[in-house]
């Protein structure tokens, strides 16, 4: 079981994730606030974490970066999820510091294998 945290500003994209985590063994930490996740991150040492790109307070690129500066959380995974049609956001992620990027709609098995292959080691 894997403690996954989930930055998003919408409610119903955290009960998503909250429920496919559920029914697929792990243990979601859900917030809509990035200070919020900052700080969740520290607290709960999440084996990995999705943040929505389009944040109102910062975004998902400002959120890798905030978390790279913090020792605690420097090497944890952190993939964007976004509907955002920006063909650079990719790289944009990597340079920042993220693992990868997921466009929304998202596919549940796309979701699914980015987790396991996360938890196995298997990512940039």
């Amino acid at each position: 079981m894997a403690r996954i945290l989930f930055l998003d500003d919408d409610p119903l994209s955290l009960k998503m994730f909250s429920k496919i985590m559920e029914l697929s063994g792990h243990e979601a930490v859900t917030t809509s606030n990035a200070d919020e996740a900052l700080a969740l991150a520290v607290r709960h040492h999440p084996d990995l974490m999705f943040t929505d790109f389009q944040m109102p307070e910062k975004d998902g690129l400002e959120v890798i970066k905030a978390l790279r500066g913090q020792e605690e959380t420097q090497r944890l995974p952190i993939f964007v999820v976004s509907a955002n049609a920006d063909e650079n956001l990719g790289e944009r992620v990597l340079e920042a510091g993220g693992q990868g990027f997921l466009r929304k709609p998202l596919r549940l098995d796309a979701l699914l294998i980015t987790i396991q292959n996360c938890l196995e080691g298997n990512y940039s």
